[in-house]
């Protein structure tokens, strides 16, 4: 038996886009910034690096969703240098 996802990909793409869309305009964030808060709510203290890693996108993709992330108070970084991160949710970032 074939998988939906395996026989038509971009309408299951579609449909979860929209789905999960719907319940998170009210939060602002985005669906690649829900997948980084889920990453980051099993395994804190990341870098950006292996967030990339896990996610499977381009860094340049990590960097912007972390900076917005960050800017808005769902994340900080804890690492002592200013060149490396380490990603932790705050409690906006638990809650969200």
């Amino acid at each position: 038996m074939q998988r939906l996802l395996d026989v038509h990909p971009q309408p299951f793409k579609s449909f979860f886009s929209r789905f999960i869309n719907d319940r998170i305009v009210d939060t602002g964030l985005t669906e690649s910034q829900i997948v980084f808060l889920m990453i980051l709510n099993e395994s804190e203290g990341m870098s950006l690096k292996r967030m990339t890693e896990m996610v499977g996108v381009h860094k340049s993709l990590t960097t912007r969703a972390v900076k917005h992330l960050m800017s808005n108070g769902f994340v900080v970084n804890t690492a002592e240098s200013g060149k490396e991160y380490s990603v932790v949710l705050t409690a906006k970032g638990l809650g969200a």
